[in-house]
């Protein structure tokens, strides 16, 4: 049974993509009672005019339908999720996720064993919130199957399918996407019979994989300013069931605003605020999250610049961006000022200005022309060179630095 529509919109021209047009056409998108709409984030997005990245299907094909006829169509598909229904297909290197509709038979707070089903009405009662609900046709009608999705998205209020305590017990991550979608979406004040529930099942976020956990925090913390949404979860006693912490709001809350305004973000520069700046807890971030070993290393890295830093000229600024590039001097620079000082409206002005380090003039070879020998010494001597020139400001020629290497200066 096709569902009604609530209304008709003007068609993006993300639709009218040749992409588009030739998924939807094998996946009869097309017609009075098409097999397969548009669904969550991009009709979402599509109505508060935000920017559509990601575009979901819903389908009434089952996941071997979907696998077998893309690959009739000569369209890459990779099967991301079977048995919980997704498939996904790739066109001229965009990525596109195709979920059967389907139905929980059993969930547990992690994980759900699905059925499948051609019932759109029977797909919306298992999503998450009302405005995730809402699908688009490629005609440009909009349906709204649970009948308040639409009122909800204008009104801003983030509202669970049916009741808020079902659907995190079958999910304990929906406690942290309601967050996520109420920091994005949300206005006013969050309701509080859904506050009480995330407070009773905060502690069995625990229950899940650190990976899923980090990936819907992040998002969290990655947004403009999230300093809002994590203080009502700590005054709930939710944030500390995820991370042990007790940072300073207004700091981060500055560093966002400076990563704003200057469009350098930084997730790991908000997770050193949230550690206060501390290298243990740092480290102990790994009990919480996933990092990699690329965000640890960074981490490390720019707490110890920050400790070395005891105030900053001009040349130092440069030799930061020389030493550790533009986005690390940066995050290192907001988080040693801690505000929008005078000091740090100079030293932005030279990592924004079109300055870039000059490579340095001589290497391990032009010194062991010289006469130093090959080994440790070398290195030092080089070392002590580059320092040299650096404190120098970038000055000194090749022949000069040569010079300063062989004790002539």
């Amino acid at each position: 049974m096709m569902l009604s529509p609530v209304k008709t919109i003007d068609i993006p021209l993300w639709m009218k993509s040749r992409e588009v047009k030739r998924l939807m056409t094998v996946l009869a998108g097309y017609g009075d009672s098409p097999s397969t709409l548009f669904v969550g984030g991009s009709v979402r997005n599509l109505l508060l005019e935000k920017e559509v990245c990601d575009v979901d299907l819903a389908t009434q094909f089952t996941p071997e339908e979907v696998l077998e006829k893309l690959k009739h169509a000569g369209i890459r598909a990779i099967p991301t999720g079977l048995k919980h229904g997704t498939v996904t297909a790739v066109i001229e290197e965009k990525s596109y996720e195709i979920t059967s509709l389907r139905c929980d038979m059993k969930t547990d707070g992690r994980h759900a064993d699905v059925s499948f089903t051609k019932d759109w009405l029977e797909d919306s009662r298992r999503r998450d919130f009302t405005m995730n609900t809402l699908l688009a046709a490629m005609d440009g009608r909009l349906f709204d199957p649970t009948g308040r999705g639409l009122a909800d998205l204008h009104n801003r209020k983030v509202v669970f399918v049916g009741k808020p305590e079902k659907r995190i017990e079958e999910d304990y991550l929906r406690i942290l996407r309601f967050f996520r979608f109420h920091t994005l979406y949300g206005a006013g004040e969050v309701d509080e019979e859904v506050l009480t529930v995330c407070q009773k099942y905060a502690g069995r976020l625990k229950r899940l994989s650190k990976e899923r956990v980090s990936q819907e925090f992040f998002k969290i913390l990655s947004v403009d300013d999230p300093v809002d949404t994590l203080n009502i979860m700590r005054n709930n006693n939710i944030l500390e069931e995820i991370v042990a912490t007790d940072y300073s709001a207004q700091a981060l809350k500055t560093l966002c605003r400076l990563q704003q305004h200057y469009n350098m973000f930084s997730l790991v520069a908000r997770l050193l605020v949230l550690c206060g700046l501390d290298d243990s807890r740092f480290a102990a971030l790994d009990e919480c999250f996933v990092l990699t070993n690329k965000m640890r290393a960074k981490g490390r890295q720019m707490l110890s610049i920050i400790s070395s830093l005891k105030f900053v000229e001009e040349n130092d600024v440069k030799a930061l961006i020389y030493k550790y590039k533009k986005d690390i001097a940066t995050q290192c620079l907001f988080l040693f000022y801690g505000g929008d000082t005078q000091e740090l409206g100079e030293a932005m002005s030279i990592i924004t200005s079109s300055w870039s380090p000059p490579p340095f003039p001589v290497n391990g070879m032009d010194l062991m022309a010289l006469g130093f020998s090959a080994g440790p010494g070398l290195g030092q001597r080089l070392q002590d060179v580059e320092t040299w020139w650096i404190t120098g400001g970038f000055a000194a020629d090749k022949d000069a630095c040569l010079a300063f290497a062989s004790g002539q200066s």
